[in-house]
């Protein structure tokens, strides 16, 4: 199989898998097949073949180093730790002990702070602006 016929037939099962797993909570995924007419085997075949091109996807996608900053013996990168203000003050930012830090956006939601640099990958925006949105 070529690599377009792989692509397109993994685009299709993909659309399937999404509907089995949106299927009704208390319908099992068997008799979800059974009334679609899809068969349980390829089904589980592609579902495999899905996970493991999300699997690699993944870790292709690791978060690049800002300059400047340490990272890890494993390539990760490491955190620097920020002091919160215990009286909820948020009209300052701390951002002293990270050496060469410039903040040039600062976005306030609530207690919470977040300062980033011009420097920021967009990728890494993107991750803490869903984690901000999925906190609530």
């Amino acid at each position: 199989m070529d690599k377009s016929t792989h692509e397109v037939r993994m685009e299709q099962w993909k659309a399937i898998v999404l509907q089995c797993q949106a299927r009704p909570e208390r319908q099992t995924a068997a008799s979800w097949l059974a009334e679609n007419g899809v068969n349980a085997k390829q089904y589980y075949y592609w579902l495999r073949q899905i996970r493991r091109e999300a699997y690699k996807e993944m870790k292709n996608k690791s978060l690049p180093s800002p300059s400047g900053m340490e990272t890890s013996g494993s390539g990760g990168i490491t955190f620097a730790e920020i002091t919160v203000p215990l009286n909820g003050d948020t009209s300052h930012h701390q951002t002293a002990d990270l050496p060469g830090f410039h903040a040039d956006a600062v976005v306030r939601l609530g207690t919470a702070t977040i300062a980033v640099s011009n420097t920021v990958s967009a990728d890494l925006l993107d991750r803490i602006f869903a984690a901000v949105n999925h906190a609530g």
